[in-house]
């Protein structure tokens, strides 16, 4: 009795140790911890950890089913990590039709790295599915709420469908507890991840803007994808960095699934940076698709690359960047080739919205087959579409592609107020066709343009219409009676600028460029390429980029910087010119110096006499050089 009682006495003690190292998972070596990863995630999910743990695959993986890591215990919240081990280059591969190869179901803290200490990019992750085309299959998924986890520096690999086939055929999904559901999964990075023979590279469905915290950071999503990255119900994110190239539907296509480039939808409080998109293409003639496209209020989308845009679909036409939401800021995104053969809208940039702020963008060429419906049938540069406290400022715009027919403008404001549109550059270089304008302000209401002014326009055919194109007396064929019609643009150019090749870079070497002078605006200190703005130039990119050298941080910008010479004769040096230099005869060279905007350099009077020799920026690094002598 007495050897029972101890028995059960010394049970409650006896415990089995939590993960807490790291661990060689092989089916060879005889020092492995496990035989395979479906054995280690079971220990996982029986023990948990209380140290941060990695499991070390030092061979590849052949899953029969699919593989979920569940909720395990992490009081620290330690984080488990799926590598290969050093040096080796690895593969995780299966067969798994509805469902997905590796699934996350409420795991927090995971990270799957593809980096083997050498290299990234040394884990595959393939799902090799090969049966019913139209049976959905995934790579990862996560859902029930899987938070805090990382998926990098890997490949992702799913069987090649054919490229008329519409299924669910993601890379990463994070939903609910289906496919098709939504549920927030918080907190979650995707990062340098390749992604290839997928039809949807990232998607993520949330509930509401609980769904927070995600990063999709330097992917890469290629051919046979007919969505790059989407996500609904989200807040305080970052997509950045991604490459998306051949994002495409044939004309065969039989599916039903949103086809963009980045897909934002209840998105908020976010940055959409430095993504190159290129070649995106729908040829099934109806549906949804952008390069970018984003619903949401405070966001940022800046610095992306888009090019090459084509669709024939009669439903949305081709926009690069469309934007429906308050309080945006859409800058330095350079935008080329969007073009419709329908009768539909084309654009550069559309937004909508109150409080947006778009600025230093390039947007060259945007064509449609056009129409009689203004708003909705023809191409513009930049579309604003409705709001106000809509600000414009250094945007430069250039539409080549002839189209056929309705009208076409750099700029199209349909129904807003509170505008302030500066120091821009719209040109219109269309040739034929449409009726060309290189400003459409469909409101002849000048109390909804409080700030219009040092614009540069120009059009093959009309500077503008100040009110509908239909009522001929609108439209406006020289700048002088766009000025005497709107009480606007005092101080706007009607000049045709030289642009380098295939880009809306002005060419330092023409004449006509270096007139395009601006105004001063606080908000726009740089360019489209971060240089400093000196004069400003109009436009997004400030042709002279020379700035004051010496202590800006105690003179501040507005100052002059010189060369200062000692006379040493009596006789006064002539008006001398850059870059030429005083004769070492006649001064002696002491050094530079830097002066506020106005200033008297005077030591005793009539005891220095001296002049000043003032010059361009563009032709120095100083704003002037001077002589004191």
């Amino acid at each position: 009795m007495k050897k029972i009682l101890l028995l059960f006495l010394l049970l409650p003690f006896l415990t089995f140790a939590q993960l807490n190292r790291n661990y060689i998972i092989s089916s060879t070596r005889t020092d492995a911890d496990f035989k395979n990863l479906v054995e280690a995630i079971e220990k996982l999910k029986n023990e948990g950890i209380d140290k941060d743990v990695q499991f070390l695959l030092d061979d590849n993986q052949n899953l029969s089913s699919q593989l979920t890591i569940p909720s395990f215990k992490n009081k620290n919240k330690n984080t488990v990590t799926i590598r290969p081990n050093d040096g080796k280059e690895i593969i995780i591969s299966g067969k798994v039709g509805s469902g997905a190869l590796i699934a996350f179901n409420n795991a927090d803290y995971i990270t799957i790295d593809g980096n083997n200490t050498l290299d990234d990019n040394k884990l595959k992750i393939y799902n090799n599915f090969d049966g019913n085309s139209y049976s959905s299959r995934v790579a990862i998924w996560l859902y029930k709420k899987s938070e805090n986890n990382i998926i990098k520096n890997l490949t992702i690999e799913l069987n090649t469908l054919g490229d008329a086939i519409g299924t669910t055929s993601t890379g990463i999904l994070a939903s609910g507890d289906s496919f098709d559901s939504n549920a927030n999964n918080s907190n979650n990075t995707i990062q340098n991840v390749t992604f290839v023979n997928v039809k949807q590279g990232i998607v993520v469905k949330g509930q509401n803007k609980n769904n927070e915290g995600w990063k999709i950071l330097d992917n890469k999503i290629g051919s046979k994808a007919f969505l790059g990255i989407s996500l609904l119900n989200v807040s305080n994110y970052t997509v950045t960095g991604n490459i998306l190239n051949e994002i495409k539907i044939p004309s065969n296509f039989d599916g039903t699934l949103n086809f963009s480039g980045i897909y934002l939808e209840e998105a908020s409080d976010g940055t959409v940076s430095n993504n190159t998109i290129s070649n995106i293409e729908n040829r099934r003639g109806y549906g949804i698709g952008y390069p970018v496209y984003i619903k949401g209020d405070n966001v940022i989308i800046s610095k992306n690359i888009i090019s090459n845009y084509f669709s024939n679909s009669s439903s949305v036409g081709a926009i690069a960047i469309k934007l429906e939401g308050n309080n945006a800021s859409i800058f330095n995104n350079k935008i080329s080739s969007i073009i419709s053969d329908q009768a539909v809208t084309a654009s550069g940039i559309y937004a909508t919205g109150n409080n947006q702020l778009l600025y230093n963008n390039f947007v060259l060429d945007a064509s449609s087959a056009g129409g009689g419906g203004v708003s909705s049938q023809n191409a513009f540069g930049i579309y604003i579409d409705s709001g106000s406290s809509i600000k414009l400022y250094h945007n430069s715009v250039k539409l080549i592609t002839n189209q056929p027919s309705g009208c076409s403008s750099a700029l199209y404001v349909r129904d807003c107020s509170g505008l302030d549109i500066r120091n821009n550059i719209f040109v219109n270089a269309q040739t034929s066709g449409s009726e060309r304008f290189a400003i459409y302000l469909e409101s002849a209401d000048g109390s909804k343009f409080p700030t219009l002014d040092y614009n540069n326009y120009y059009s093959s055919q009309y500077v503008g219409t100040f009110g509908s194109y239909y009522t001929s007396a609108n439209k406006k064929t020289t700048l002088d009676d766009w000025k005497q019609t709107t009480n606007k643009d005092t101080n706007s150019k009607n000049a045709n600028p030289l642009f380098l090749n295939n880009n809306l870079y002005l060419d330092a070497n023409s004449a006509i460029n270096k007139t395009l002078i601006g105004t001063l605006i606080a908000t726009v200190t740089t360019d489209i390429d971060n240089n400093t703005r000196i004069k400003p130039y109009i436009g997004a990119h400030e042709l002279a980029t020379c700035a004051p050298t010496g202590d800006q941080t105690a003179f501040g910008s507005n100052i002059w910087n010189g060369y200062v010479y000692k006379l040493t004769t009596n006789t006064m040096p002539p008006n001398i010119s850059y870059p030429a230099l005083p004769s070492t005869s006649i001064a002696t060279y002491i050094g530079t110096v830097t002066e506020n905007k106005n200033f008297d350099r005077n030591i005793g009077s009539g005891a220095v006499t001296g002049q000043t020799s003032n010059f361009a920026c563009d032709a120095c690094s100083f704003r002037s050089i001077f002589c004191t002598i």
